[in-house]
């Protein structure tokens, strides 16, 4: 990991779906997994969420990123699992559903827990 200290992921998650998403995301069974990218290709991806009848995982890359890094990115898979969750859509598009997320959890302020989520360009 980056600079500070790697954040313990899964504790993240329980986090931030008990905060911003009620528990829906363990209510639906989505996993969590924490592993290195499989190729060396990646050099911008922070990991990628998956959804189907037999499996729901967020895939969030073991890469040399930053701890605050770590948790946008966590926050970013997760506002497109809730969307599959809420609204069924499993097109991993940047439009209005998924900025009108991003936009309520930019609003909230929690202590120790505020970040940012942006969009990469």
């Amino acid at each position: 990991m980056g600079l500070g200290a790697e954040p313990d992921v899964w504790q993240l998650f329980r986090h931030y779906d008990k905060l911003y998403f009620r528990g829906a995301l363990v209510n639906a069974a989505f996993t969590l997994e924490w592993t290195s990218p499989r190729t060396n290709t990646i050099n911008s991806a922070f990991g990628s969420c998956s959804f189907g009848k037999m499996s729901k995982t967020i895939t969030l890359y073991r890469t040399n990123r930053t701890s605050a890094d770590v948790k946008k990115a966590l926050l970013h898979l997760m506002i497109h699992a809730i969307i599959f969750v809420k609204h069924g859509m499993t097109c991993l598009s940047h439009g209005p559903v998924f900025r009108d997320w991003m936009d309520a959890i930019n609003d909230c302020t929690v202590e120790d827990y505020l970040v940012s989520i942006f969009l990469a360009d």
